[in-house]
């Protein structure tokens, strides 16, 4: 014959069936001060655990490809090579300036010697000038009247060289102011080629 089983312990047996039927089975399942003589001790609470390290893109023996090595040793390559071609282009370039600085000092000081140049032209007795080159700008700047009497009494070859030297409507109008007969002397010289 089986003994009967206690009240107490059939009572509880009953409890945890109800308990795990029921949806609040969870909260039911921590033992209370009924269920259990001796309380547990409270324990410590654990610090969640550390994240994942980020995946690394390795092969299956745990390495990075040798694939990936050699496309980041291109690329530093290529970084490299542009690097030196920039150190090239910026020493260059600071040469090329350096020349501009050479050439504008050089043309500063070219334009200093040429206005010095200018003033001191400016400032100095006149170059000596072609004596018939002179005289027949004198005589252009005369009045015709003037002029006429003034060329009929000087050397006929050098009056003749004035006249041809003239604008022709300043020789005309000079021409108009001498006597008939002068005139047409000096009219023949003049048509004739220099010999």
């Amino acid at each position: 014959m089986n003994p009967k089983p206690s009240t107490s312990v059939t009572l509880r047996l009953a409890a945890v069936a109800l308990m795990a039927l029921s949806p609040l089975s969870s909260l039911a399942q921590t033992p209370t001060a009924s269920n259990t003589d001796v309380a547990a001790p409270a324990q410590p609470a654990q610090p969640p655990p550390p994240p994942p390290p980020p995946p690394r893109t390795t092969d299956g023996a745990g390495e990075v490809p040798s694939s990936l090595l050699r496309a980041i040793q291109e690329r530093t390559a290529e970084i490299d090579r542009r690097a030196e071609q920039l150190d090239q282009k910026e020493q260059r370039l600071k040469m090329l300036e350096q020349e501009f600085k050479e050439v504008a000092q050089e043309n500063v000081k070219l334009r200093t010697e040429l206005e010095q140049v200018k003033k001191a032209a400016g400032t100095a007795t006149p170059q000596t000038e072609n004596p018939l080159v002179a005289l027949t700008k004198m005589y252009a700047q005369m009045a015709p009247e003037e002029a006429a009497p003034r060329m009929e009494k000087m050397d006929r070859s050098l009056a003749l060289k004035i006249l041809a030297q003239l604008k022709p409507k300043t020789a005309a109008q000079i021409l108009s102011g001498m006597s008939p007969e002068t005139a047409a002397k000096f009219s023949e010289r003049l048509a004739r080629p220099a010999k």
